[in-house]
């Protein structure tokens, strides 16, 4: 049995990242492209994708992206992709709604599986961060700053 086929929302400001990241994902996903956030929630909200894959350079528009997005599209799945891992900005995209924070270096033929996990309801995090979201829930967060 295959996987159903996604409906994917990429939204990054320059064009050949969100062509790598088509490219990437077509085979396996049907592909509709914003160029900043708030055309992402626009176009998210016309298309009702399954996954929204943000690429945004502006850690602050990353969030306010995802927070929008939960927001407007509950049921799609969110993964961020980011130029630097920040266990910060990972608790907050986490907190926003997020489903997935991975580094933009990604491999892109992993892309459609992880696509497929979060369609599943899984998640797509780095593993050096799953200790800060345990210690989150077990209430000693507060050793960590937290803004963002």
């Amino acid at each position: 049995m295959s996987a159903r086929r996604a409906q994917v929302l990429i939204a990054a400001e320059a064009l050949p990242t969100r062509t790598g990241l088509r490219l990437a994902l077509e085979r396996d996903a049907d592909c509709v492209e914003a160029g900043d956030g708030p055309s992402a929630v626009a176009t998210a909200r016309a298309s009702q994708p399954d996954v929204c894959v943000i690429d945004l350079e502006a850690q602050r528009q990353r969030l306010r992206t995802v927070n929008e997005l939960q927001a407007r599209v509950p049921e799609a799945a969110i993964i961020v992709l980011t130029d630097r891992l920040d266990e910060d900005e990972f608790m907050a995209v986490v907190r926003a709604g997020a489903s997935g924070y991975l580094p933009q270096n990604v491999d892109p033929s992993r892309l459609p599986a992880v696509v497929q996990s979060v369609m599943r309801g899984e998640t797509a995090f780095p593993r050096r961060f799953v200790r800060r979201l345990i210690d989150e829930l077990r209430g000693r967060g507060d050793r960590y700053s937290l803004s963002v």
